[in-house]
């Protein structure tokens, strides 16, 4: 068993480590919250790749004295949708009978939890099986919706981009030819010649296609005019 101060030397060493000199530069932040105890930890870690990027997550760690040859306590503060993570308790074998004081714990660890979700060890049954589907939910869990019955808040530090507008609907000239083979079968009209169908009949009217007068032309001299009306004295 160490000594408290040899252990803070273990602890400040490793911890220092992580931040300067890990490959996850920017995307750990660690703190004691009592100067006075180093073995209470917390991480915040914010993956600028995979499921989680953009996401502010944190974890609390207990380092008990036994440590680094007994695995610590780990904790996840952030309510988060992640297969191997409920509630608190997080699933992680090298936390538990895989643990080896020779792993580095944040970035080999909980920052690998991050990008290498286990969809085949769910702990978190809100998790869908499928990998695109839990993809989906997982993203919008971070944007602060609800999501299997749970409200997430947001945790993304960066605003997710809306999705692109759908692609306006152009009318083809197949489409347009068949409004009006269409209506011409309904009104007992002639079809129209397809040798008169071009690339400008494409958003043609069905008026136009049968050379008809439109309802609207003032100049038609077929419109028949609305009778007068005179009013009786009573």
């Amino acid at each position: 068993m160490a000594t408290q101060p040899c252990l803070n030397k273990v602890i400040l060493k490793e911890f220092k480590d992580t931040c300067y000199r890990s490959f996850a530069q920017d995307q750990i932040t660690i703190t004691f919250p009592d100067e006075e105890d180093l073995t209470k930890v917390e991480v915040i870690l914010t993956p600028n790749e995979g499921v989680y990027r953009d996401a502010r997550i944190v974890f609390s760690i207990d380092l008990t004295t036994e440590y680094p040859t007994r695995a610590p306590i780990i904790r996840c503060k952030t309510p988060v949708l992640h297969p191997n993570i409920e509630g608190d308790e997080i699933c992680l074998n090298i936390l538990d009978d895989e643990w080896s004081e020779c792993l580095r714990l944040v970035d080999y660890a909980l920052l690998w939890l991050l990008y290498n979700p286990n969809l085949d060890s769910r702990l978190n049954c809100d998790c869908p099986e499928e990998e695109d589907s839990f993809v989906v939910l997982a993203r919008r869990a971070l944007c602060g919706e609800h999501v299997g019955g749970r409200y997430y808040e947001c945790l993304l530090i960066v605003p997710e981009a809306p999705p692109p507008p759908p692609a306006p609907t152009v009318v083809g000239l197949t489409t347009a030819f068949s409004l009006a083979a269409s209506l011409a079968a309904r009104f007992g009209l002639e079809h129209p010649n397809d040798t008169n169908i071009n690339d400008d009949s494409v958003g043609a009217s069905p008026a136009d296609l049968f050379g008809l007068e439109h309802a609207n032309d003032t100049t038609n001299e077929q419109m028949v005019e609305a009778p007068t009306l005179t009013p009786i004295a009573v």
